[in-house]
């Protein structure tokens, strides 16, 4: 009786575990959304789009990772932020999923790329786990308008403890509730202290900002973030489009432009430049290794910069700025994105590394390939980075078969 006691407690908690909890199963170290992390489906319903992310088993809004290759067909690795994850468009419409497509049979794509990300992930990403996939080609996505924020802080990059092999990802079977994975598991977590077990998330009836943010989205919310009681809040935004601003507390748009309108109404001025040379620098480097590893596994590295809207939209943004925002012009921090992009292209060109800036052709086009509200870029934009992509990327291939 004390042994049955025993085990069926232990039968109860297993159950308890699995109705509470959910096992991810990641490869990667960081996800920005839980969601991703945890192989679900979420609806990115916007003022200017709506789409859906839907995320394999590792985490990445892709078919389901293998490290197996098919036999005569040269494999694409993408890796970026949510430019290259593809934020605003649907999978097929993304510039990986439309270059494999014109590239054809012979080339197959897969995408890790995350939003809200930097290059420290991306080259984290090819370490641990985009050289063990074996790709012929690495092509990372430098999105201009925030992957130089906050790089000073960064540890200086290193090419040791490259993964050659997939981290181990195990499916679950019978076998996992007759050995109580799930209570083997939080014990774990309690020797080790680190999370292992994840609340299960209900994703259904949530929108983007509310599972980025991991909270509930209103106005209460933001004034909260902004440090503002309500009243300074309706204050501050009275002479603001208040259609605008109501996509935005509903969720429906990020708080990125409001956070700008607000610091210029209090009439709040940097006292430092925004992007700075340490940071750059520290960008450059690891972009710089991220190549050098590539190189020394034998696979060929491309760099894709994708500029800012205010880099290739400037009068239609702050047109946007202006009508709905009170703000009068661009923020002046905009203003170094243009000399870090120079600098990026000389630097390139000088260490002798492939890049493609589509900057000129999102320019030349006459027509938005930009959503001026979320700032990422529509379908149109995407299907212009891939044509700009497909010879640079025939290029690269027909060099390496001579």
């Amino acid at each position: 009786m004390v042994i049955f006691s025993c085990v069926l407690s232990l039968a109860f908690a297993e159950v308890i575990l699995r109705a509470i909890y959910d096992l991810p199963n990641p490869i990667a170290k960081y996800y920005t959304v839980e969601a991703a992390k945890l192989a679900k489906t979420i609806k990115i319903q916007q003022f200017e789009f709506e789409t859906q992310h839907s995320y394999n088993e590792q985490g990445f809004r892709d078919k389901p990772i293998s490290s197996e290759k098919v036999m005569g067909v040269d494999r694409i690795l993408f890796v970026g932020d949510s430019f290259t994850e593809g934020k605003g468009v649907s999978e097929d419409s993304r510039f990986s999923n439309r270059l494999i497509e014109d590239l054809g049979i012979d080339y197959e794509g897969v995408n890790v790329g995350q939003l809200a990300t930097n290059p420290d992930v991306y080259l984290d990403n090819i370490k641990r786990f985009g050289v063990a996939l074996d790709p012929d080609l690495i092509v990372m996505g430098i999105f201009l308008g925030n992957d130089f924020q906050g790089a000073r802080g960064l540890p200086a990059p290193d090419s040791r403890q490259v993964n050659l092999t997939l981290p181990m990802q195990t499916s679950y079977s019978i076998w996992d509730s007759i050995s109580l994975k799930f209570l083997r598991t939080l014990f774990q977590q309690v020797r080790s202290g680190k999370s292992l077990l994840t609340l299960k998330l209900d994703v259904e009836d949530k929108n983007y900002w509310e599972l980025y943010f991991n909270h509930e989205i209103s106005k209460e919310y933001y004034a909260g973030k902004f440090n503002l009681s309500i009243e300074q809040m309706d204050m501050l935004t009275k002479g603001f489009n208040q259609d605008v601003l109501k996509q935005i507390y509903e969720g429906r748009l990020g708080p990125g432009i409001l956070s700008e309108a607000i610091n210029n109404q209090l009439g709040i001025k940097m006292t430092e430049p925004f992007y700075v040379n340490e940071d750059y620098e520290k960008l450059y480097a690891y972009v710089s290794e991220s190549q050098k590893i590539a190189t020394e596994h034998g696979i060929r590295f491309l760099v894709l910069i994708i500029p800012d809207i205010t880099q290739v939209h400037s009068n239609e943004f702050e047109e946007v700025l202006k009508r709905d925002f009170l703000m009068q012009k661009l923020p002046p921090r905009l203003h170094y994105l243009e000399e870090f992009r120079a600098r990026l292209n000389n630097d390139l060109v000088r260490d002798n590394i492939s890049f493609s800036d589509v900057t000129e052709a999102l320019r030349s086009t006459r027509k938005l390939t930009y959503y001026l509200y979320d700032n990422h870029m529509n379908k149109l934009g995407h299907e212009t980075v891939s044509q700009l992509l497909l010879p640079k990327v025939r290029e690269i291939f027909n060099s390496k078969t001579q």
